[in-house]
């Protein structure tokens, strides 16, 4: 991820840092000259000009600082924390997408919902309020501690010790906070995958009678989320309100202390307003300090897996090397498995010599691990799901691969070619009339036959040197596999086309057939 760091001084943040402390001055300026008005009135003979100059002060500076507020602590440093947190959101987004598929697969999808969300945005906005708000405000108490200081050594003694006091008083709530924040997160990922589970397979739930079971499982979910989630809430509401509770107790002491000091004459009525104000403001910015600091604390587990999602290493390649090699692929002596784990074994292979060029067909039944063979090869499944004696030319890694699930978005074809350039010829031999139909994403108005025609123009309109398909004639009427067949058979003088199918339409014009019987995969005279 670009600049994760936390800490980053550079001169935009310390300008908004400044636009902090120096609406925190005007403050202190505003609360000052409000003292100093109810001195001035106490005068005796004072001109009513006077009163009103001053008050008309008063009101411009209040004026002045509200709106200064608004724009330098409200919005701008807001506005960098929204612009942090979708760049990272951007950042994560563009890692899930170049992670290979056995990496992604191995947690669960409100784990990378949770990171492109959740952890984004709160590493955002812990990166604006540790960069300007932490650094702004500490300066401000800094300010209205030694402003404190000038007016009576007493208020800077009373200040010394209210901080620490409130800091302490705070952390209990924090911590406990923090404690159930990273306890309670792979719940929170569990809730969220359970719920997209459902609204994506509505369809397949009802059709399976299965409401039931789904319900059961997500309620179950649910309620250890509401347990997470209520326990937070309760130590964050402690968290928020400890502080005021301090604060009213700092207020009573100060007043005290001013009235003191009014009694013997050294303090005017002014004097005590002003302090009185002085200490209300003191309140904002150091509250805002522990706060930040207690949030950054509580959310460190955003930010830890950002930082190890980031700076993981992973590669999209099955194996180690591939290289420039005469044919395709070079295979002796290999096991496919059906999981990483290789808890069972599917096939052997004990010599599969692909060349470059031609139609290559792998046949067998479902489940004998075809597919997961052609997975392996091109990175979409772990490597360990292969041992053995495997070396692949480089051109598998971008092949063009044609398989399932077909992928829609709302848009017209051109859109649904995800940015590729469209073959016309290809478009033209696959019949395809609806061009100018808007595809719907949600309600799909295409037939299966067109979502397969629409996958293979996005297929073989691809430059590559090698084509993987999937059972392509699936849905596909008996003109447009003949014209499919005859395409193929063009193609094949130029490029690789590795064909996985149950039917015998490409067996007369396939260079290679290899079935997979008995757990062994073999090649079958032509």
């Amino acid at each position: 991820m670009k600049n994760k760091r936390v800490v980053d001084v550079n001169i935009h943040n310390i300008i908004l840092i400044g636009g902090i402390v120096f609406s925190s001055i005007i403050s202190i300026v505003s609360a000052l000259l409000m003292g100093n008005t109810i001195d001035v009135i106490q005068k005796e003979n004072v001109r009513k000009e006077e009163i009103l100059s001053y008050l008309t002060l008063v009101l411009l500076v209040l004026l002045f600082s509200k709106i200064f507020n608004i724009i330098a602590v409200k919005f701008l440093p807001l506005k960098l924390i929204l612009e942090k947190s979708i760049r990272y959101s951007e950042d994560i987004m563009e890692q899930v997408l170049n992670l290979s598929v056995p990496s992604y697969q191995e947690k669960e999808q409100g784990y990378y919902i949770n990171m492109v969300t959740t952890s984004a945005f709160t590493t955002g906005e812990i990166y604006g309020q540790i960069n300007i708000e932490l650094f702004g405000n500490i300066i401000c108490v800094a300010i209205m501690t030694i402003i404190a200081g000038i007016i009576s050594p007493w208020l800077f003694l009373i200040y010394l010790i209210y901080i620490p006091i409130f800091y302490y008083a705070t952390k209990y709530p924090n911590l406990k906070i923090s404690e159930y924040q990273k306890r309670g997160l792979p719940t929170q990922d569990a809730y969220l995958t359970g719920t997209k589970r459902i609204i994506e397979n509505k369809r397949g739930i009802n059709i399976s009678r299965a409401e039931e079971f789904f319900l059961k499982r997500y309620k179950e979910k649910a309620g250890k989320y509401l347990d997470f989630i209520t326990k937070y809430r309760w130590y964050s509401i402690l968290a928020t309100n400890f502080p005021q509770i301090i604060s009213s107790i700092l207020l009573i002491v100060i007043m005290g202390i001013s009235i003191m000091h009014y009694l013997r004459g050294e303090f005017s009525l002014g004097v005590i307003v002003g302090v009185f104000q002085l200490s209300q403001l003191l309140q904002d910015p150091l509250s805002r300090c522990f706060e930040i600091l207690s949030y950054k604390s509580i959310n460190d587990i955003h930010i830890k897996r950002l930082s190890e999602f980031c700076e993981k290493r992973d590669r999209s390649d099955t194996f180690d090397e591939y290289g420039n090699l005469e044919n395709l692929m070079e295979i002796q002596n290999t096991s496919v498995f059906a999981t990483k784990e290789r808890e069972r074994r599917l096939f052997t292979i004990d010599n599969m010599s692909i060349p470059k060029k031609g139609i290559i067909l792998i046949k067998g039944k479902n489940g004998s691990g075809k597919s997961m063979f052609i997975n392996c090869l091109t990175g979409y499944a772990h490597k360990e799901v292969c041992s053995g004696n495997i070396r692949a030319d480089k051109s598998v890694l971008s092949a063009a691969y044609l398989s399932s699930p077909l992928l829609l978005i709302e848009g017209d074809l051109e859109e649904n070619m995800f940015g590729k350039e469209m073959d016309k010829g290809v478009c033209e031999m696959l019949g395809i009339d609806f061009q100018e139909k808007v595809v719907s994403d949600t309600t799909i108005n295409l037939s299966y036959g067109e979502q397969q025609k629409l996958s293979l123009l996005r297929v073989l309109s691809q430059k590559t040197e090698t084509i993987i398909l999937d059972e392509p004639f699936t849905n596909l009427d008996k003109i447009t596999v003949e014209k499919l067949i005859h395409h193929l058979q063009e193609l094949k003088k130029e490029k690789t086309i590795i064909v996985i199918d149950h039917s015998s339409e490409l067996e007369a014009i396939a260079e290679q057939i290899y079935e997979i019987k008995n757990e062994r995969m073999e090649l079958q005279p032509i």
